[in-house]
């Protein structure tokens, strides 16, 4: 698959995440959750590391209707640096190979959509909503993210499930250790 391919929603998709009655697997939706129309599938794959299928989950969707290639809004400008003489140059690009540190907010809130957005239950999803609202608003900071992530956690706990807690807990910690590297 191609990492510069930028996919959108379709009506489908947008469907898809709104009604109750669209069952996709679960592979399948979180792939769709975090399709935007503004990130690539370098993008995607940087900021969901832990989905392993992400490229059949694409190919997936965009064969069945639920999402389709479109173009950027706009040519990302080529980074510039100036020379001691003043003169400007490209400047040199960034290792890519090393962890990405930004992002970790987005991808604990994609989690959270995932794992809890996608239980029937009303109760349940008024839950995530809160949950993904309270990390939506925190800067990229570990201390920040990590106080909120243990009370989505606790609260998952307490008022959803004991092992989905878990599942989440443990996703969390390794995508928060990111920001201590």
């Amino acid at each position: 698959m191609n990492i510069d391919t930028l996919y959108v929603r379709t009506e489908k998709g947008q469907n898809a995440l709104t009604d109750r009655y669209v069952k996709l697997p679960h592979s399948l939706m979180r792939a769709l959750i975090i399709v935007d129309g503004q990130r690539n599938v370098g993008e995607l794959h940087t900021m969901a590391p832990l989905y392993d299928d992400l490229d059949e989950s694409l190919e997936t969707l965009f064969t069945e209707g639920f999402i389709e290639i479109t173009q950027p809004q706009r040519e990302r400008p080529k980074a510039m640096a100036e020379n001691a003489d003043g003169t400007p140059h490209e400047a040199p690009k960034q290792n890519t190979d090393a962890p990405s540190h930004k992002n970790v907010k987005w991808r604990l809130i994609s989690m959270l959509q995932v794992e809890l957005g996608s239980k029937s239950d009303a109760s349940i999803k008024a839950a995530a909503e809160k949950m993904i609202h309270s990390i939506s608003s925190l800067p990229e900071e570990y201390l920040a993210l990590s106080a909120a992530w243990k009370k989505c956690v606790k609260v998952t706990k307490i008022t959803i499930d004991v092992e989905l807690a878990e599942t989440i807990r443990r996703q969390g910690e390794e995508l928060l250790a990111q920001l201590q590297e």
